[in-house]
Order: structure tokens, then sequence, then C-alpha cells
């Protein structure tokens, strides 16, 4: 996404199993900082940054990249246009499966100020899926 351009908003790219229950990939702005985080929630628990940084070299545009060996989801990202991707967290593949009412999965993008008045926005140009026979 391009963006967010105000502190505290968040552009957020989700794998959602339900609505209490996702994985987000996360660039907000922070303090005049922009941030990536991985924030991860789960029933009857506070939402939580499973990983964070800064991202000095950020000048407008990243890419997200997940992918999956079976065992676990690995968070990557890039900051020239897919050239070269950087490793940013991983998690158990697991991490979100319904193991009741399973409705599958969906992918959200969105950017929220969090219940504060902002008037932020952000650009999601693409979203491409590769899928991979098992």
């Amino acid at each position: 996404p391009n963006g967010p351009d105000t502190d505290n908003a968040e552009a957020r790219n989700s794998l959602i199993q339900k609505d209490n229950k996702y994985i987000s990939f996360v660039v907000a702005k922070r303090g005049g900082t922009v941030m990536l985080e991985l924030k991860v929630a789960q029933p009857e628990k506070a939402l939580e940054i499973v990983e964070n940084t800064a991202l000095p070299d950020y000048q407008g545009t990243i890419d997200f990249r997940v992918r999956s060996d079976g065992e676990s989801y690995r968070y990557d990202y890039s900051l020239d246009r897919r050239r070269t991707f950087i490793k940013f967290a991983s998690t158990a593949a697991n991490l979100i499966l319904s193991k009741q009412s399973y409705t599958g999965a969906n992918l959200g993008l969105y950017i929220t100020s969090n219940g504060a008045v902002a008037g932020a926005h952000a650009d999601f140009d693409r979203v491409s899926y590769e899928g991979r026979e098992r």
C-alpha cells in the first residue's frame, strides 16, 4: 500500500478467518516514524503485536508477501517494487485456523484510524495470489 500519511492511522493487509481471528501486516505512522507491524487477533485476547520495525527507507510504497511451507507462514516485505524481499516475521501456519465452523479464509485491505478522527488515506494498487499444489 501507499500510506498512511497521518499519525496513528494504519494501512492493513489482513488474512481473516473470523472477525476476531486474523493476522495483519500493518504500515503505521507513529510519532512521525513509519512502522511495519505484524498483529495477531485471537478470540478473547488482546490484539498482539508479534513483530515490529521502523522503516527509515520507506518511500511511500511497500509490497507484502506471505508464504506457507505447510508448518509455518513467513511474512516478507519489499521497499523496491518486489526486486528484493526482506524477511520480517514467521508464525505457525495454524495460528488462525478455526477448529469449528470453518468458513474459509479471506484477504482484507483497509485503513483504520482506530476510532480517532483522521483524514488519512492509503492506496492499494495490486493483489496477486499464487496457489501451489501440495
